[in-house]
């Protein structure tokens, strides 16, 4: 098993220096093999610690609480639970190996990446902006809630505020909640989770996507998934299947522990089913 497991890495590292174009597609599955995993209980009690003391497990079980329902009676809890949580993954957590390896894997290659992570993870190991299209949104962002426009908010200045001046490990003051500098009304996160997301910002890069997923219709083309699963398959993992019955000249390297199965009649396809941090660093120890 080890010696397939080896010819599959070194198979995909030779297609990836030899691609013309490389489309990656990157998934939570690759800032959860970085120990940023929303469904680990160890993660979850190391630094969502006051939450597990209620009786959660698990960050996605905080979120779902916390997920759409914002309104002026909850709004101090709402913002103690996300100021928290964007506060430790987007401004805390430094780049994380999988991603640091995937930078030096690629920093020199021809590549777009389309990824459905909010984190920030790329952009902090070194990827370009201009080269990351990022539908889902950004942790660094908020929005109007209504919307009464399409601009976007840096917040790292709301979220240290709110921080700072928490009544207590839940609860944020209410000086910080923060609102809409046009309409008065709340601000909340960026991210797309109902038909009042504001695509704008994040949006920027999806010609440059497209153009290039044109460019490579008849190139050498390798298409590499990292850690997405069927939380959103829509986005990059069933088109990434339907680019390469199409694209004639492609390959599709499908990474991730678990999910990592490719369909009858993709020909020129290797599946990877392990730890990504430990397949990103064998891949770059060839190098």
């Amino acid at each position: 098993m080890f010696n397939n497991y080896s010819k599959k890495i070194k198979k995909a590292y030779d297609k990836i220096s030899e691609a013309d174009n490389i489309v990656v597609g990157v998934g939570s599955g690759l800032s959860a093999a970085g120990g940023v995993n929303y469904a680990d209980e160890k993660f979850f009690k190391e630094h969502y610690p006051q939450y597990a003391k209620l009786g959660y497990h698990n960050v996605s079980e905080v979120m779902g609480v916390f997920w759409t329902f914002l309104n002026k009676d909850n709004a101090c809890k709402y913002w103690g639970f996300w100021s928290h949580h964007i506060n430790e993954v987007r401004y805390k957590t430094p780049a994380l190996k999988p991603y640091i390896s995937l930078y030096n894997i690629l920093k020199d290659k021809n590549y777009y990446i389309i990824s459905t992570n909010v984190d920030y993870q790329l952009e902090k190991a070194g990827f370009k902006q201009e080269k990351i299209f990022e539908p889902q949104g950004q942790y660094s962002q908020f929005q109007c809630i209504v919307p009464c426009s399409n601009d976007v908010y840096y917040n790292e200045k709301y979220i240290k505020s709110m921080i700072k001046n928490k009544v207590d490990d839940y609860t944020i003051s209410s000086d910080d909640i923060p609102y809409c500098p046009k309409c008065g009304e709340f601000l909340i996160q960026n991210l797309r989770c109902d038909n009042k997301f504001v695509e704008g910002e994040n949006y920027k890069n999806y010609n440059k996507y497209k153009e290039f997923l044109k460019d490579s219709v008849d190139k050498n083309t390798v298409f590499l998934e990292l850690g997405v699963g069927y939380n959103t398959p829509t986005i990059i993992r069933f088109p990434f299947e339907q680019y390469c019955h199409v694209y004639p000249n492609s390959t599709l390297i499908r990474m991730n522990l678990n999910q990592a199965s490719i369909p009858e009649g993709i020909n020129n396809g290797i599946s990877i089913d392990n730890d990504l941090n430990q397949s990103l660093k064998d891949m770059l120890d060839l190098i």
